[in-house]
């Protein structure tokens, strides 16, 4: 039965309970009118609440882009853990993830509207996830242990381990053409 049926059903039955009180103070009319007026009166302040609560949780959950990358990275952390890959290759993962989630809130919080906010959000959520952890993933475990994949994934985490502490020292002395120019060169240097 859907939340809406149940509203309904609820209101309707406030609405048989002050009929029959009403029918003993009031005539026949009166109390099918008064107990339309009650049901609908419930059903209404019942579904606006209802609303404007959905309405709020939702805002709040998809307002904040540093929240949101966090949880993309959370995801393909548990990917990762989930997954057979040699243990050197997850700790580089987690440290890459852990620096992600320890910027993106700093970076959204001074830089809101910046290029670098936008950067640094799209490496975590479309660069590591998708275009390394996926397709390093879908390898099968042999192929996932072979020097030539194990030194190509390192390759490109410890790139991507250098430039975020990079954005870390440039989020100290705040320089905007700093953040941009760094902007630019991650947006082409990882295709994102």
């Amino acid at each position: 039965m859907s939340k809406e049926l149940k509203v309904l059903l609820l209101a309707l039955a406030s609405a048989f309970v002050a009929g029959f009180i009403a029918s003993f103070l009031f005539g026949t009319v009166i109390v099918m009118v008064l107990s339309a007026v009650i049901g609908l009166t419930v059903f209404f302040v019942m579904q606006a609440s209802k609303s404007s609560d959905s309405e709020s949780e939702s805002t709040d959950e998809t307002e904040d882009p540093a929240v949101q990358a966090t949880e993309h990275l959370l995801n393909a952390n548990l990917e990762l853990r989930k997954s057979h890959i040699p243990a050197d290759v997850l700790s580089l993962y987690e440290n890459i993830i852990d620096d992600l989630i320890a910027i993106l809130p700093r970076i959204h919080k001074e830089l809101p509207d910046g290029e670098m906010a936008w950067i640094i959000t799209r490496m975590a959520t479309e660069y590591l996830p998708e275009k390394s952890i996926k397709p390093y993933l879908a390898l099968d475990d042999e192929a996932r242990f072979t020097e030539k994949a194990i030194t190509s994934v390192t390759d490109s985490l410890a790139a991507m381990q250098s430039e975020l502490e990079e954005i870390e020292s440039m989020l100290e002395t705040k320089n905007q053409n700093e953040f941009n120019t760094k902007a630019l060169f991650l947006k082409r240097r990882f295709d994102i």
